[in-house]
């Protein structure tokens, strides 16, 4: 965990008026996640996502209840039911159905539900691209509360 602090940090020298999200890529334990959103937030970054494994909702719960950053969670959710427990517990801030697992129609739902719950949707891409990237981008555009797209290659495109 020290060196992520310092690749932001980097990030930050290289890029200072860049918005940085991290994605932890689910490698962190409840304690070490807590530490990482606080020495984040100390760095000015959007959010962190991805920081604990996805089945985990309480111990995202709990996270988000002692995260100074927002959490973002959801690209191993399926549809608007697995998401609408998520919501109901406060363990997520930023709402990411991957659109490549959801499909469009399902992603719009995800994001619609996320909105009435005053949370923001950014479609994420774990797999794939061309056709993919243009249903998440689709998605993005589409949705009342949308934040950013994100995918693998090109990061995050927020609008």
């Amino acid at each position: 965990m020290a060196e992520d602090p310092a690749t932001v940090d980097a990030v930050r020298d290289a890029g200072p008026a860049l918005r940085i999200a991290v994605d932890a890529h689910r490698a962190y334990r409840p304690a070490q996640a807590r530490k990482l959103a606080a020495a984040l937030a100390d760095r000015g970054c959007w959010f962190l996502e991805a920081s604990l494994v996805p089945e985990d909702l309480d111990g995202h719960r709990r996270l988000a209840g002692h995260s100074p950053l927002p959490l973002a969670v959801g690209e191993a959710l399926r549809n608007r039911y697995e998401f609408a427990h998520w919501l109901r517990a406060g363990a997520l801030e930023i709402a990411q159905p991957d659109v490549t697992r959801t499909g469009i129609t399902e992603a719009m739902a995800i994001a619609e539900i996320s909105g009435a719950h005053h949370i923001p949707a950014a479609p994420h891409h774990s797999v794939g691209l061309g056709v993919a990237l243009a249903a998440g981008l689709q998605v993005s555009i589409r949705a009342a509360h949308s934040a950013c797209e994100s995918n693998v290659m090109t990061s995050f495109h927020c609008f």
